[in-house]
C-alpha cells in the first residue's frame, strides 16, 4: 500500500506512469493506486479505484477473476472449493475487503437463445442466497456465461494443457471471460 507521505507521489506524470508500469511488470500487488494526484498546499488527494470481481459459479467450486488495481485488465485470481453457502459468503467477503471490490459479476448460464433453463433458475437462486451475505454497498450484476467454459478449454488447449487436468484453471479462465464480457458490454 502506498503511503501518502511517500516521495513517489510527488513525481511528474511521466515518472508516475513509469513507476506504475514497473509495478505491473513486476506483478506487485498494490490495492491502492493513484489515478490523479493533485498537490495543493502540500496535501495529496488520492482517488482509489474500486475493483471488479468475476465469479463462475459451480456446485462444488467457483472460479474467480479480478481486475488489476487500475481496472485496466481482468486477471484470473483463484478457485474456491466450498461445502456451504455460508462458508462461501465468508470467503467472498474477505476477498471483497482484501481486493477493494466495488462490483461483483456473477456468470449466469442462459440458453443459446437467451432464455432461462433449469440450471439458470438454480443459479439465480444460489446468487440470491449469496447476495444476502455480501456488503450492501457492493454492486451485484449478472453476465451471460454461455460458452465461457468452452472458451476456457480452447485457451488451455492452445497453451498445450489438458482441460480435464486443469479444472481449477478452467473455472478461473471462465470467470475472467465473464468479467471481460461484462466490462466490454458496459464500456468500463
Amino acid at each position: 500500500m502506498l503511503n501518502l507521505l511517500d516521495p513517489y507521489l510527488f513525481l511528474d506524470n511521466q515518472s508516475k506512469i513509469t513507476l506504475l508500469n514497473y509495478t505491473i511488470n513486476q506483478n506487485l500487488e498494490l490495492d491502492y493506486f493513484i489515478k490523479n494526484t493533485n498537490i495543493y498546499q502540500n496535501k495529496v488527494i488520492k482517488i482509489m479505484y474500486k475493483r471488479f470481481l468475476g465469479i463462475d459459479l459451480g456446485k462444488k467450486r467457483i472460479g474467480l477473476a479480478v481486475t488489476d488495481p487500475l481496472n485496466i485488465a481482468c486477471q484470473t485470481f483463484k478457485t474456491i472449493y466450498y461445502k456451504s453457502i455460508n462458508n462461501l459468503v465468508k470467503e467472498l467477503n474477505l476477498i471483497i475487503i482484501e481486493k477493494n471490490i466495488g462490483t461483483v459479476v456473477f456468470g449466469i448460464p442462459l440458453t443459446l437463445n437467451g432464455t432461462d433453463s433449469q440450471k439458470t433458475i438454480e443459479t439465480r437462486e444460489m446468487i440470491e442466497k449469496i447476495k444476502k451475505g455480501l456488503p450492501k454497498d457492493i454492486l451485484i450484476d449478472l453476465e451471460d456465461e454461455a460458452l465461457t467454459t468452452v472458451e476456457a478449454h480452447d485457451i488451455l488447449r492452445q497453451l498445450g494443457k489438458k482441460p480435464s487436468k486443469s479444472r481449477d484453471i478452467v473455472d478461473q479462465i471462465a470467470a475472467q471471460q465473464i468479467l471481460t464480457s461484462y466490462r466490454n458490454r458496459k464500456g468500463v
